[in-house]
């Protein structure tokens, strides 16, 4: 009778701690440390690129979805969505025909551009770094979305290698004149291409040491 007596009490207690324990706040998770950057409107997905997409009344079709290996997105009831080779805009139609809704009712972006990189040599690594390609943009565009460049880095030399392997064609080097972008000469600053090597020469390697923290995530 003791032993019941006992469990009793527990459970009384446990139903009375019940409702505080629901209505205790929800805390919404902080976010990620370092948010993807966001890719170019004109950015070509391909797999394993992640999108975001959201329709309005429409759970099958909203969420993160991986593009995968046959370059679709799963939609669930709606089927599968080709999105390989296509823009944010491009895959909103596409989604917006398969839902049966209208394009402005949906919205579509690169959450993460996981297929392609552009890779940084030179002093102060010990390795090439990999930074996530997320559409054509200058050279000093990348370095001002990775890190902003460092007051000394004028001095450096920077250029950027394009190998042409798939193309079959002779290997291309483009010398950057940061001094001439920085003075509003934007010719020699390089829309880089997926698998372009940027090559720093410097004393210290600034620009280089900057890259450490944007290596991509297995």
């Amino acid at each position: 009778m003791r032993l019941l007596g006992l469990a009793t009490l527990a459970l009384v207690a446990a139903g009375c701690q019940a409702p505080q324990l629901a209505l205790r706040p929800q805390v919404p998770a902080p976010p990620p440390a370092n948010p993807a950057p966001a890719a170019s409107p004109d950015y070509p997905v391909v797999f394993p690129d992640v999108l975001e997409i959201s329709v309005p009344g429409n759970p099958e079709c909203t969420g993160r979805r991986l593009v995968y290996p046959d370059g679709r997105i799963d939609l669930g009831q709606h089927g599968a969505v080709l999105a390989e080779g296509c823009t944010a805009a491009e895959i909103t139609r596409r989604i917006a025909d398969a839902a049966g809704v209208l394009p402005q009712q949906v919205q579509c972006r690169v959450a993460a551009a996981r297929s392609r990189f552009v890779y940084v040599v030179g002093a102060g690594a010990d390795h090439p770094r990999a930074i996530p390609y997320t559409g054509p943009q200058p050279v000093t565009e990348l370095f001002e979305r990775v890190h902003r460049l460092a007051p000394d880095v004028h001095a450096s030399e920077i250029r950027v290698v394009r190998r042409n392997v798939a193309r079959g064609i002779p290997t291309e080097t483009f010398k950057v004149d940061l001094a001439a972008v920085r003075n509003g000469d934007g010719r020699t600053d390089v829309i880089l291409e997926p698998n372009d090597e940027i090559h720093v020469a410097g004393d210290r390697g600034v620009i280089v040491a900057a890259f450490r923290s944007e290596r991509p995530r297995p």
